[in-house]
């Protein structure tokens, strides 16, 4: 988890959030807590599109640090995904 804020073209913004808008859903799709900061400002999506990030490191609680946008990944599934 972590908050993607850089990668983004004007574009690339439109097109995806054209994509999440029709995946749109009022509850969260994650098992476990969201940190109640997060959870106050998302956004919930049905997990149907796989998006690359590259990030700097993961911290201890498991948020990403610098992380930049990449695109998404047709040639993935949602559950392929793996934590590296």
């Amino acid at each position: 988890m972590g908050l993607v804020g850089t990668g983004f073209s004007e574009q690339t913004l439109a097109e995806l959030g054209e994509r999440l808008d029709a995946l749109a859903t009022e509850r969260s799709p994650f098992a476990g807590r969201v940190p109640a900061a997060i959870e106050r400002e998302a956004r919930w999506v049905r997990p149907k599109l796989v998006g690359e990030v590259v990030y700097a490191e993961r911290t201890r609680d498991g948020m990403l640090r610098t992380p930049s946008w990449r695109g998404l990944r047709p040639d993935k599934a949602p559950g392929d995904v793996k934590v590296e």
